[in-house]
C-alpha cells in the first residue's frame, strides 16, 4: 500500500499556550512536503504530532486511514514501522556505540534475526561512511559524523515515510547534497518525505509542495511558486 497521511482539526497546546488550532493537511505517495515557518513556529511540535510522537489535544492525524493516536497498538505497529525520523537535534543513545544505535529500530521492530540485523547495520555504515566509527560513542564523534549516523538510522528500516527535522540547517555540503538525494530517491519508491525548516531556500530543494504555518496556523500551502511571496513576508517578520 502507497503511504498517505491526513491531518484532521489538529490541536495542540500546553496549559496557558495554544499552539495549533484546528490543522488540517495531507500528504501523499511519491511527494516531498516542507513544513515551512519561522523560528519557534511549531515546525517541530508539527512533524511530532505526524510522526506519533507527541499526542495532539483534538483532531486525528490519519496514517493510512487509521488513526495513529486512537488505534489499538496492532493497528499502530506496522504504521510506525514504517516511518523513519531524523531529529534536529540527532537524537543518538549516549550511552550506546554507533552500530548499537543503528541497530537499535531494527531490533525494536523485530526486523530480522540478529545476523540479518548486523548484515544491516554493517551495510549502512560502511554507506554512511562510519566504519571507522562503529565502536564509538556519539559523544566522541563530530557533529556531521553524528547526523549522518542519525540519518543512517532513519533509513535503516527501509520507511515509507520519512520525517526530517530541519536536516539541511547547520549542515555540511556532503550531508546537505546526501538529503536532497535521499528525499529525491524516496519519490519514485512512491513514499512520501515530511521536512521542517525555516529557510525558504532550503525548502525549494526539496519540496514538491510546501506548508506555510505562522501563528498556529496554515496560512498558504501550495508549491514553492505559489507560497513563495507569503512565505517571504512571513520569515521576514520572524527574523524582526
Amino acid at each position: 500500500m502507497e503511504p498517505r497521511l491526513e491531518i484532521q482539526g489538529l490541536s495542540f497546546g500546553y496549559p496557558g499556550k495554544k499552539i495549533f488550532d484546528s490543522l488540517a493537511f495531507s500528504a501523499g505517495p511519491g511527494r516531498s512536503t516542507v513544513i515551512l515557518g519561522a523560528g519557534g513556529s511549531g515546525k517541530t511540535t508539527l512533524l511530532k504530532l505526524a510522526a506519533g510522537i507527541l499526542s495532539p489535544g483534538s483532531g486525528q492525524v490519519l496514517v493510512n486511514g487509521i488513526d495513529l493516536h486512537r488505534a489499538t497498538w496492532s493497528q499502530a505497529k506496522p504504521l510506525y514501522r514504517s516511518f523513519g525520523f531524523l531529529f534536529q537535534d540527532t537524537a543518538l543513545i549516549a550511552n550506546l556505540n554507533i552500530s548499537d544505535n543503528l541497530a537499535l529500530p531494527l531490533r525494536y521492530h523485530g526486523a530480522g534475526s540478529p545476523a540479518e540485523i548486523t548484515g544491516r547495520v554493517l551495510d549502512f555504515l560502511h554507506r554512511f561512511g562510519l566504519e571507522n566509527y562503529a565502536e564509538s560513542l556519539p559523544a566522541q564523534i563530530s557533529t556531521g559524523l553524528k547526523k549522518r549516523a542519525a540519518l543512517a538510522r532513519a533509513l535503516i528500516v527501509h520507511p515509507q515515510i520519512l520525517f526530517l527535522d530541519d536536516p539541511l540547517a547547520e549542515a555540511d555540503q556532503r550531508f546537505q547534497e546526501m538529503i536532497v538525494q535521499i528525499v529525491q530517491a524516496q519519490k519514485p519508491q512512491g513514499f512520501l518525505s515530511l521536512t521542517t525548516t525555516s529557510n525558504f531556500a532550503d525548502a525549494v530543494r526539496v519540496a514538491d509542495s510546501i506548508i506555510l504555518i505562522h501563528q498556529g496556523k496554515i496560512i498558504k500551502s501550495g508549491s514553492p511558486a505559489e507560497v513563495e511571496a507569503a512565505a517571504l513576508q512571513v520569515l521576514k517578520e520572524g527574523q524582526a
